[in-house]
Formats: C-alpha cells, structure tokens, sequence
C-alpha cells in the first residue's frame, strides 16, 4: 500500500507527527463544544445499520435452522460475502458453517478472522477452521467466565504436557508463559490426519488477553499494545490470517483487529484516517 501518488513512503515520523496535529485539533474542537469523537462514532454506527439493510451482506447462513444453534447471540452474524466457509461434511447440512468473519488486512489480505468464541458444540469446528485456514496465531480477548456468565468454551490444553482432543484434533500444551499482569502466551501442540491420512503435527500459538472487561475498556492501554507488537513478532506477514475472538466476536476483537491494522499503515507509511480506517475494516 502506498502513502501517496508517486509510489513514496511518507517518513513514520511524519505520519505520526500528522496524526497528533489531527488529534490535537478534535481535542480543541472537544473542548470547544464540537465533540467530533462522538459524531464519527454516530457515523460508524449509522454505517453498521445501513449494512444490514444491503442484499450484498446478507446473513442468511447464519440464519438458517441449521445453523442458528451455532450462534452465540442470534443478532451478531457473519456476513454471508465474507463468512469463513469450511469444507462441507458429506449428509451434514451446514457443516460448512462457522460463525466468523474474514477481515482485509492494511494490505489487502484477508489478514484477520473475526471469530465468536467456540461454544461447546462447536470447538471441533473451532479448531477445523484454525486447520483448514492454516491459522498459525490465535487471540483470545476475554475469558472463560465473566460476570457470572459462560462466555468461552475451553478450547485449549491448559497444564503442564496436558492433552484434550476436540473431535479429530489433539491439543497439547507445550509451555505456557505470563507476559504481564494482563496476558499470558500459550505455545501448543495440534495434531490431526489430514485427508490423505497423513499425521500432521504443527505448532500454533494463543495469546490470552484476559484483562479486558466486558462492555469495558482496559485499565491499562500499554499491555495491549505490547502484545499486539508480540503477535507481529510470532507472525510478521498478513498472507496467514491472525484468528482473533472475544465471546462473541465484534468488540474486543474488532479493537484488537483496529490497531493492528493502524500499526500496518504505519509500517507501509500511510496517512492515518481513524474513521475512514474503521469504514474498511466494516466493508
């Protein structure tokens, strides 16, 4: 991607520098009584209902009686144009369904899935989709119970050399680290038979940011950050998809999906537009 029409990268000090001034001008508008902040995000809102009206993002999958007790929440659906599509199970009606979302990348790859969290009944699905999609990354922004309530089924191997299977697939712990006060870092195991019968063994790795309070924002902005840099560590390049999942897959993964894709403009040096930045995230 590229930040202007003679095919030049604008310095990063220089983008940065551009987008203080722009925030430094909403700040004084704020303060002004122009609270610009709220009308982009009106704008956005009125963006996501004004989708839902279009034939071209229809959730008819999702909708579907086979399908409906697959969704967490029956109102947050994928969008039929860009839902993931698993490879159908033969004489199982809608087995190619699963409730996520591909997302563009900042370049132009389909760089994220925006995934629920896996209900019981849909782990086996879960890891299908981390396994067809050669999904290498996952993040996982909530927790298993929050507020009294289920919002994640355990998906991964959580002890020392620990092993879970979820249907064809086996999981096993190889270690597991605490990064900080805020998430910690799974590295697993995933074995499974491919459809020539062949044995595969791969490693995928599971960030679990779990100081993120639902319907919340986190205390601290930093850590977040800080393991956004990290995910970029574990995979640099945007030709794999980052699978990323809260509990129901819109909030605090779409957040997490925002900033990765803002620290991509960075690096390719392109102007930062906040709004116009979340308008193609939403297309």
């Amino acid at each position: 991607m590229k930040a202007g029409g003679n095919g030049e990268r604008a310095p990063l000090r220089t983008v940065l520098q551009n987008f203080l001034n722009h925030v430094e001008t909403l700040e004084k508008r704020k303060n002004g009584g122009d609270d610009q902040y709220d009308k982009e995000f009106q704008e956005l809102k009125l963006l996501s209902e004004s989708l839902k009206g279009m034939s071209m993002y229809s959730c008819k999958e999702g909708e579907k009686e086979v399908n409906r007790r697959k969704n967490r929440y029956k109102d947050i659906l994928p969008f039929d144009c860009t839902r993931v599509i698993l490879t159908e199970i033969d004489g199982i009606p809608g087995s190619d369904y699963i409730n996520a979302n591909y997302i563009r990348g900042a370049s132009g790859s389909q760089a994220y899935i925006a995934s629920q969290g896996p209900l019981v009944h849909t782990v086996t699905d879960f890891w299908r989709m981390v396994v067809e999609c050669d999904v290498q990354v996952i993040i996982m922004a909530c927790n298993e119970e929050e507020s009294g309530k289920h919002k994640c089924e355990c998906y991964w191997a959580d002890s020392d050399q620990e092993t879970r299977s979820y249907g064809p697939y086996t999981v096993k712990l190889l270690k597991s680290r605490r990064m900080c006060n805020d998430f910690n870092l799974r590295t697993m195991e995933l074995i499974y038979v491919n459809s020539t019968g062949e044995t595969i063994t791969r490693t995928v790795v599971q960030f679990h940011y779990w100081a993120w309070p639902d319907h919340g924002v986190p205390a601290l902005v930093r850590p977040l950050l800080d393991m956004v840099r990290l995910i970029r560590d574990c995979q640099a390049s945007e030709t794999l998809p980052l699978l990323i999942h809260c509990s129901a897959g819109c909030g605090r993964t779409g957040t997490i999906c925002a900033i990765d894709y803002v620290w991509g403009l960075l690096r390719a040096g392109v102007p930062i537009d906040s709004l116009n930045s979340l308008r193609g995230l939403r297309d």
